[in-house]
């Protein structure tokens, strides 16, 4: 079975960044869908539901934290990608199973999904 991931960053490049990794070393895996802000990566994940989401922490107009706390009850992993180690602890506390600091490692990439 295909596994399918979402990923929701403000930045463009990191979108496509992690979608060219993914594409290019997980045949496996379909990106089904990207999203540029909080209130984007709700809409999407209203009508998709992946098995994996790559999730920036900060973003324009909220945190990947407020998204999550939007979304209420969550049936995904969650792997954060973002340029600050700090929100790590907090992170965790939200049951993701990594935490990846940009620039994205191609292996760590690969060990998180």
């Amino acid at each position: 079975m295909d596994m399918r991931i979402a990923i929701v960053d403000d930045e463009p490049a990191c979108r496509g960044v992690l979608r060219n990794i993914l594409r290019r070393d997980f045949p496996d895996v379909q990106v089904i869908g990207e999203a540029g802000s909080v209130a984007e990566g709700m809409d999407m994940l209203q009508q998709e539901t992946p098995d994996l989401l790559l999730l920036d922490v900060e973003m324009e107009d909220g945190t990947g934290f407020d998204l999550l706390d939007r979304l209420g009850q969550v049936n995904f992993n969650v792997v954060f990608t973002t340029a600050h180690n700090d929100f790590a602890i907090r992170a965790f506390r939200y049951h993701a199973i990594d935490y990846l600091l940009k620039p994205v490692v191609p292996e760590e990439l690969a060990v998180a999904v």
